[in-house]
């Protein structure tokens, strides 16, 4: 605005001089060149004194660059658009002076709304065998030494830093030593072996392990940890390896001496079977070398069958419920199953969708709209946790890898679980794990889709795949 008034008021003055000087010299309003030469000095200086009851700066009579705009507007770096970007808008979100050999880093340029810049950048490394950089702006750190970073945009925006690498002293490789064994019993019949085992940190000390028996004459253990009950006695079995050491008591017992069951759980069971299908319960009794029978039990073999190897069989539409216990009775533990003819996997899809939506809403957060490309995904995933339960694929690569060339996403998340019976205990079950809970609660998260498998002795396996498309 004061720059238009500035060029108005030098046309003016312009225009008025040479209509003054024209009326005083009586040449028809033309002027010679020394007159305009005047006049042009009259309005130079005209002009000097408007502009400075502005006080503005030459930059701003003279020059209408971008950089000039921001600092005399109301236009700020964050009303710019990516593509109008100025230099000076561009940060890079953390740098580093410091990196072992074998370390790596990755430098992030960020625009003015915080969107990582990908394009346009340009890295370098004054001494590339000392740390590389690619071209995402990932540095490598290879020997020691240092180097200088340098990060440039194709707007003109520069930022470097110095970089010092250092060699991993071998007081920083020293790991401690630990051992643990893997097989330890509280008794045993006289006359009966069985391998100990060890777990060693660093595990290329296994071989050295040193294993030893208290007591020879009550039971023997060689150098691959295997023991031998030799007579009825006591002795403790210890495995050592560079200082560290792990031992237990081992009683060997008299043959036919009975060992009774304390105590006994059902680790885990699915309560919920289809008609025809089968599942082996886990059972876990104290002490784990008990030799006393155990028992199982249905309350309605019509419904359920069970066998004596705790094989539960569904085969009628009802519910029972299945005991096991000891031989003496004196411990016991029971689940209740319910046998339906079908699992409507379409209805639990569609209750995990309400209810992860019902907990975002009931948070604040705008509800996640289904995808059918992430569901499809989905039930892959399901398939393959029933093999392996983990976020990498039995193959090695990460869960994501399941959308290559289906689904470009920006963001992506991925929930598991694993025998819960009902929408309501799984989706309870990931809200009540920090984890899981973030993910349903991202607010980055847009879409969802669901994928739930079962296994062939009727567990349910359920998977959420939670994306933010490009």
């Amino acid at each position: 605005m004061k720059q238009k008034l500035v060029k108005f008021f030098i046309n003016a003055t312009e225009d008025m001089c040479y209509d003054r000087v024209g009326k005083i010299f009586f040449v028809r309003l033309e002027v010679g060149v020394v007159r305009k030469w005047q006049i042009w000095m009259i309005a130079i200086v005209s002009s000097l004194l408007i502009t400075v009851s502005f006080h503005s700066p030459w930059t701003q009579l003279f020059s209408l660059s971008k950089v000039n705009l921001l600092e005399h507007s109301s236009v700020t770096c964050d009303s710019l658009s990516t593509e109008d970007i100025d230099k000076s808008c561009l940060i890079v979100n953390e740098t580093i002076d410091f990196m072992y050999t074998g370390d790596s880093f990755e430098l992030k340029v960020s625009d003015p709304q915080g969107h990582q810049i990908l394009s346009g950048l340009s890295f370098f490394s004054s001494n590339p065998l000392i740390a590389s950089i690619d071209d995402q702006g990932l540095i490598k750190a290879l020997t020691a030494g240092e180097t200088r970073i340098t990060v440039t945009h194709s707007s003109g925006f520069s930022e470097s830093f110095d970089l010092s690498v250092e060699t991993k002293s071998e007081i920083n490789l020293v790991k401690e030593v630990k051992i643990s064994l893997l097989n330890t019993r509280k008794s045993i019949v006289a006359g009966e072996s069985f391998s100990v085992g060890a777990k060693v940190t660093p595990s290329d000390l296994i071989k050295k392990v040193v294993y030893t028996s208290a007591d020879p004459s009550v039971a023997l253990i060689d150098q691959d940890g295997t023991v031998k009950a030799v007579n009825p006695g006591k002795t403790v079995i210890k495995a050592s390896v560079d200082g560290a050491s792990a031992s237990f008591t081992l009683e060997v017992l008299k043959k036919n001496e009975l060992i009774k069951i304390q105590s006994l759980s059902i680790v885990s069971a699915s309560t919920t079977m289809e008609t025809s299908t089968s599942q082996v319960l886990n059972i876990k009794k104290s002490p784990l070398d008990a030799n006393e029978a155990i028992e199982y039990l249905s309350s309605d073999p019509s419904v359920l069958t069970v066998s004596d190897s705790g094989r539960v069989t569904a085969k009628a539409v009802g519910t029972a419920t299945v005991t096991v216990r000891n031989a003496s009775r004196t411990a016991s533990a029971s689940v209740t199953i319910r046998v339906v003819s079908c699992l409507d996997i379409e209805r639990l899809i569609r209750e995990v969708f309400r209810l992860t939506n019902q907990e975002r809403i009931n948070a604040g957060l705008p509800a996640l709209t289904y995808n059918s490309v992430l569901e499809k995904g989905a039930m892959i995933r399901a398939e393959e946790i029933i093999k392996s339960f983990s976020h990498t694929r039995p193959d090695g690569s990460k869960f994501y890898t399941v959308f290559e060339g289906t689904y470009d996403y920006r963001m992506i998340g991925e929930n598991l679980a694993a025998g819960f019976t009902s929408a309501s205990s799984v989706v309870s079950g990931w809200m009540s794990s920090e984890g899981h809970r973030a993910n349903i609660l991202k607010e980055g998260y847009t879409e969802i889709g669901i994928g739930i498998k079962k296994d062939k002795d009727g567990r349910l396996y359920w998977v959420q795949i939670f994306g933010d498309p490009r």
